[in-house]
């Protein structure tokens, strides 16, 4: 598939970030060839910990935050977002599920109300030894296990949960 794999008019509000959740989940579960190729490539030799920074360090780095069309919710294939270096948190945040998932971890997708109660950001958490692991690959600074420090509220998918 090239382009865009789902293109659907999504319900306003929390009903909008679900299903475009449940998009992200579906679309991350089952990686493209070139997703599985780029994580085994990023994480041949490392361990769990480094293999994880790696695929985060990679996504956050040499993925250009672009946001969307303005009142358009645009979802790109984690393969596409490969190929194309360029998404918005949700693009970049199923990127690295895929590889995530690709390298043998579970991963669940996170949206987060940062001011507010509106759920506004996407990221993802990682499973390792000792609990989830926050990863959020749209915001420059932050590193592995960063997430926002008091947020209005905290919505969580798995992949599977679909």
């Amino acid at each position: 598939m090239r382009g865009v794999d789902f293109l659907v008019e999504l319900p306003h509000g929390d009903a909008g970030t679900f299903t475009t959740m449940r998009i992200m989940a579906r679309m991350a579960a089952r990686p493209a060839a070139t997703v599985r190729a780029k994580a085994a490539e990023l994480t041949a030799g490392q361990s769990p910990p480094a293999a994880i920074a790696r695929l985060f360090l990679f996504v956050r780095d040499q993925v250009a935050n672009v946001p969307d069309p303005r009142g358009i919710e645009w979802l790109q294939a984690p393969h596409v977002t490969l190929e194309n270096p360029i998404g918005d948190c949700d693009d970049k945040a199923a990127l690295l599920a895929a590889l995530l998932v690709a390298a043998g971890f579970r991963v669940r997708f996170v949206a987060i109300g940062v001011r507010s109660r509106a759920l506004t950001v996407v990221l993802i958490e990682v499973w390792r030894p000792g609990g989830w692991l926050a990863l959020d690959p749209k915001n420059p600074h932050a590193w592995p296990g960063w997430s926002y420090p008091w947020p209005s509220r905290v919505e969580r998918l798995a992949i599977g949960e679909l």
